[in-house]
């Protein structure tokens, strides 16, 4: 149970305590929880442990007992405590409680093979889809169904996004036109995107390249345009409509798939071989009548002009795929970029910290812990405090120093503060007792908590105080200067 080569050290008029040797080489945790079981068991006699242990919690096994040299440490299997009295929880080995943490993210897979660090990834990833499509899809059993306001309110926004990205796409490739001063000889409206018409033929290939660039590219513009704005919102209001949030990240979905749109309108328009009779015979004689109603799709422009001048056009088809990829990569990259830091006001933010997080990033509260406000409180109100019969309420302070004769630079602090009242006959009875801890959280410890605090167990009556209880009435400082260092630091 106990590994290594530990002392622990109590100040304060107690003396100092003997060390345990019983092998070499720990870690600071080990060492901290090794601390812990001596801390323990200093204070615990053979007939103390056994009573302390009672209640249904059952020994396991050989290993169960250990013999160090003040005392027994007992090891104890989860299950259901029995016994009149005895608590309902049981306590579990030290192992078990060491094999949980905080952290979503598994520590033991930093810096090892690909495989393994895919397969993170892949586990990492349920918590963000779930967080992804709960917030664009209604969600079943109690919560926004596809009849609730929530959902047509999405959906219209969906909508709205597509609309307004159709827009954009052809709007962008006019102005460009239009500032390279190319005839357009129609521009069109319909309910779902636009009709740009010119001649294209004439163009140099840089041209009609850019005309091909410049329709994503300006969604994309668009986009940055609202994610800028959201930014505003967030630093000046520190709140980001929902409307508005979600609107914008629909809109980032469809600047993505804006090429993959595109391409499927022009392909269910045949808006493509508008000079092939067999296609469109109303625009051989004159492409710019108002009959013809065909004009090249951005996805099939540069696959016709280079099967014109070089008589094939899969140089046009690959040019295009690349110019598509390159797009939808920067797009991806600004949707991530503003899902992760501003939509509904950062919180999958929250949600990325919380499952990539090491365990050294993340700080659960002890279930006693209190603040320091409120410790002073109690101290100063106990100094105060006078009983009809002459009693007081006195505060000492004990510390107890854990070091490792291996590493000498090793060192960590646990400062007890008691509360107790002393009687005018000499007598002494614990009132309150606190756990500075080395890393600065202060507990308030309890009978029954004692022994998971590693601090001792209950006395062998209900009534009668633990051995460390004795130790600390008898011996502790009453010291106003220890009790103020006390409060150093927090």
């Amino acid at each position: 149970l106990l590994h290594g080569s530990m002392s622990v050290r109590r100040r304060g008029g107690a003396g100092r305590d003997s060390s345990r040797r019983a092998g070499l080489g720990r870690s600071g945790s080990e060492r901290r929880t090794e601390g812990q079981a001596l801390l323990g068991a200093a204070w615990n006699s053979d007939e103390e442990a056994e009573d302390a242990w009672q209640g249904g919690v059952s020994a396991a096994g050989p290993d169960a007992r250990r013999a160090t040299g003040l005392g027994t440490v007992r090891r104890a299997v989860p299950g259901v405590a029995r016994g009149r009295g005895a608590p309902s929880w049981s306590v579990r080995p030290l192992a078990a409680h060491q094999s949980y943490g905080l952290a979503v993210s598994k520590q033991e897979t930093r810096g090892i093979g690909r495989g393994r660090r895919l397969g993170e990834a892949s586990r990492k990833s349920v918590y963000l889809r779930q967080e992804l499509w709960g917030d664009l899809l209604p969600r079943a059993g109690g919560g926004a169904g596809y009849c609730s306001v929530s959902f047509f309110v999405q959906l219209f926004a969906l909508l709205v996004a597509l609309y307004v990205r159709a827009h954009a796409h052809y709007l962008g490739q006019w102005l460009f036109l239009q500032a390279n001063s190319i005839p357009v000889y129609e521009l069109s409206l319909t309910p779902w995107a636009l009709a740009l018409k010119y001649v294209g033929s004439v163009l140099p290939m840089e041209l009609e390249m850019g005309v091909v660039i410049t329709g994503p590219l300006f969604v994309l513009l668009c986009f940055a345009v609202g994610c800028a704005l959201c930014l505003l919102l967030f630093l000046c209001l520190r709140h980001i409509p929902e409307l508005v949030s979600r609107f914008v990240a629909f809109f980032g979905l469809a600047a993505i798939l804006d090429p993959a749109i595109v391409f499927l309108f022009d392909v269910a328009s045949v808006n493509f071989g508008c000079s092939d009779p067999a296609i469109h015979p109303a625009c051989v004689p004159d492409f710019t009548s108002r009959l013809c109603r065909c004009f090249e799709g951005d996805a099939f422009k540069l696959y016709y002009r280079f099967l014109r001048t070089e008589g094939s056009g899969v140089v046009g088809v690959v040019l295009t795929l690349f110019i598509y990829a390159v797009l939808m990569l920067l797009a991806g990259f600004l949707l991530y970029a503003f899902m992760l830091n501003l939509h509904l006001d950062g919180r999958m933010l929250d949600l990325y910290r919380r499952i990539h997080g090491p365990e050294s990033a993340f700080h659960a509260p002890h279930d006693l812990e209190l603040s320091a406000r409120e410790l002073r409180w109690v101290v100063e109100r106990s100094r105060r405090w006078r009983s009809a019969q002459g009693t007081m309420r006195r505060v000492a302070v004990c510390q107890y120093v854990l070091t490792d004769p291996l590493d000498p630079s090793f060192e960590e602090v646990t400062t007890h503060l008691i509360i107790y009242h002393a009687a005018l006959g000499g007598l002494r009875e614990l009132y309150r007792h606190f756990l500075r801890q080395p890393d600065g959280t202060v507990v308030e410890v309890f009978g029954d908590m004692e022994s998971a605090l590693g601090v001792g167990g209950a006395g062998n009556r209900a009534n009668e105080p633990s051995p460390l209880q004795k130790v600390l009435l008898t011996q502790a400082r009453e010291d106003p200067l220890a009790v103020d260092s006390f409060f150093q630091g927090l």
